[in-house]
């Protein structure tokens, strides 16, 4: 029975949803030790001493939030090489959706991460492009259907 000045505790047990990554890691492989120095969990395209460019998966948010605490592109790369991605040495410049696949980059110090954001916002020099990958076959005469269905909805064709 619980009486008055009883402490009640609850604790709760929560795994983060899983993420995908480059097929030469996985998440459990930080657990272990079995990432290697030279195996990046994510692929990188470009790389200098103030910017970082990546191919971002997709399922995996950019930073820390909601329910993806480690699961972020962030968390990731400051445990595979702390000493160069660790807190506070990585600054986003724009961020893609969690379920988006696409290009990112990051900033190394926070001037260029606030100037190179503000021309992407201001469309400064620069454009967004989205590409879509379709499944199955695509019909070649998808606007020519899309008017006979039109004509024959409005009694033209009686």
């Amino acid at each position: 029975k619980i009486k008055g000045g009883d402490e009640l505790t609850h604790t709760v047990h929560r795994h983060e949803p899983a993420v995908g990554l480059d097929n030469s890691a996985s998440l459990s492989s930080f657990s272990t030790g079995q990432i290697g120095s030279e195996t990046p969990p994510i692929h990188i395209i470009h790389e200098d001493d103030s910017l970082l460019v990546v191919d971002k998966p997709s399922t995996l948010p950019i930073h820390p939030c909601g329910g993806y605490n480690y699961n972020s592109m962030f968390e990731i790369l400051h445990h595979w090489k702390p000493d160069l991605y660790g807190s506070g040495k990585l600054f986003t410049i724009h961020r893609l959706d969690r379920l988006t696949s696409g290009i990112v980059m990051i900033a190394k110090n926070s001037q260029l991460a606030s100037s190179l954001g503000r021309c992407i916002m201001d469309r400064d020099g620069c454009e967004k492009i989205y590409l879509a990958r379709v499944m199955g076959k695509f019909p070649l005469n998808l606007h020519q259907n899309h008017n006979q269905r039109d004509s024959t909805e409005s009694g033209d064709n009686c």
